[in-house]
């Protein structure tokens, strides 16, 4: 008899994976978008904190034709609007103009784009809470 033993391992890299855009019924409704995250509160992400959006730029060296590896790119800040354990919703904090950071393909934030859980800052009402 043989065992097979597998392991799943809890995710560590928050990941923006849906954009949800309003469609404004005249010109004077608004447009919005917002972001759901794969991740929430047991990744330390609570309604009102910010935290620096990255997104991975891979460099390729043709003269070697290899890989030279990832530029970790800041594209700009969200803002957490709902978090549960697992998920959360978030909407544009700020964004890098292209003459603060490497030019990119997309300028606004997109599905892939990771989350700096490094620079998380709480919000007014997180930090009234605790």
């Amino acid at each position: 008899t043989s065992i097979i033993e597998v392991q799943v391992k809890a995710a560590t890299e928050a990941v923006i994976i849906e954009v949800r855009k309003n469609l404004p019924l005249s010109k004077q409704d608004k447009s919005y978008r917002q972001y759901f995250i794969n991740g929430g509160t047991a990744m330390g992400l609570q309604k009102g904190s910010t935290v620096e959006v990255l997104r991975r730029l891979p460099v390729h060296d043709p003269l070697k034709n290899a890989s030279v590896g990832d530029l970790k790119v800041k594209v700009g800040e969200l803002e957490i609007i709902h978090a549960d354990g697992r998920l959360s919703v978030a909407r544009e904090l700020s964004m890098e103009t292209p003459e603060q950071r490497p030019l990119l393909d997309y300028e606004a934030f997109m599905v892939g784009d990771r989350l700096d859980l490094g620079s998380i800052k709480a919000g007014a009402a997180v930090k009234n809470a605790g």
